[in-house]
Formats: structure tokens, C-alpha cells, sequence
């Protein structure tokens, strides 16, 4: 048993030092090896430290206010996280080689293939648009060449008219 220190330097019971000494076991060593006592203001001093320390690691109970806006705020996080994953079910559907055997595939792997799958449809879409506009001006091209055709051919119609009416023979 401690002896009473109320005898010795005056301040402290035997009770306030078992109590402090439990009540330490909490408190990290660092804050207790900065202290040193000398006098029994300084005691006092520490003492209140020691339990201010301590009344901030215990646990305080929540306000049903608390309590509610938690419960609250847990139920939309997981409504937004249901539809997160909802929306990217949808997405593993629509890649290409998904089927019913992989419906355990993580999310990551799903947006990396979705995003890989992205890029696939965006090359082949500007290849399609490269290939019609050749297409477009192959076009243009060739119906330049055929107007000129129709032109040179009406030319050479008219002349074989002409020629026709010169010799008096009739025009079907």
C-alpha cells in the first residue's frame, strides 16, 4: 500500500494517487515524462491535466440528433453507392464478351475494359468517317468525269444531228 502523502509534502491522498496513477495508464508516456512534480500546486496542476486528458479519450455518447443524421446520411450513401453499382452492371452488360459467368468481375476490371471498349468503337468510327469521306470525294470525282462524259457525248450527238439534217436523211 502507497504511503499517505498528505504526511510527507502535504496535497495529495493515498486515493488521488491511485486514482491518478489509473487514470494514467491512458495517457500517453510522452505527456507523463514531461511532467515533473515538485510542489503540491504543481500536483494539482498535473492532476487536472491528467483528467483533462482523459475526459477527452473516453468515448462520449451521441445526441439522438447525432444519432439520426448518421443513420441518415449511411442510408443515401448506400442508395448512392447501389446506383453506382447498378450503373456499372449496365456497363459490363454492354461490352462485348460479357456473359452470365462473369458477373463477379470487379468494378475495375469492368471500367477498364469499358474504357478500352470506348476507345475501340472511337478508332472505328473515325475510320468510318475517314472511308466516307474518300467515299464523298471518289464520288464528287466520278461525277465530275461523268458530267464531263454527258457533256462530250451530247456534243457528239448534236454533231451526228447535223450531219444527218445535211444529208437530208430523216431523224428517227
Amino acid at each position: 500500500m502507497l504511503p499517505n502523502r498528505a504526511d510527507n509534502d502535504g496535497g495529495v491522498s493515498e486515493n488521488q494517487c491511485i486514482t491518478t496513477v489509473q487514470q494514467a495508464t491512458f495517457i500517453p508516456l510522452s505527456f507523463l515524462d514531461s511532467m515533473v512534480v515538485k510542489s503540491s500546486d504543481e500536483t494539482t496542476e498535473i492532476t487536472a491535466a491528467v483528467q483533462a486528458e482523459v475526459a477527452k479519450k473516453q468515448p462520449k455518447q451521441p445526441l439522438p440528433q447525432d444519432v439520426h443524421r448518421r443513420a441518415s446520411h449511411n442510408l443515401v450513401e448506400r442508395r448512392r453507392r447501389s446506383g453506382i453499382n447498378g450503373q456499372i452492371r449496365k456497363l459490363a452488360r454492354l461490352l462485348p464478351d460479357w456473359n452470365e459467368k462473369k458477373k463477379d468481375e470487379s468494378i475495375g476490371s469492368i471500367l477498364a475494359k469499358t474504357v478500352e471498349y470506348i476507345k475501340q468503337l472511337k478508332e472505328e468510327s473515325m475510320n468510318y468517317h475517314q472511308l466516307m469521306s474518300t467515299n464523298v470525294v471518289n464520288e464528287n470525282m466520278q461525277q465530275v468525269s461523268l458530267h464531263s462524259l454527258i457533256q462530250t457525248l451530247q456534243s457528239e450527238n448534236e454533231e451526228m444531228k447535223r450531219i444527218l439534217q445535211m444529208h437530208n436523211i430523216p431523224l428517227p
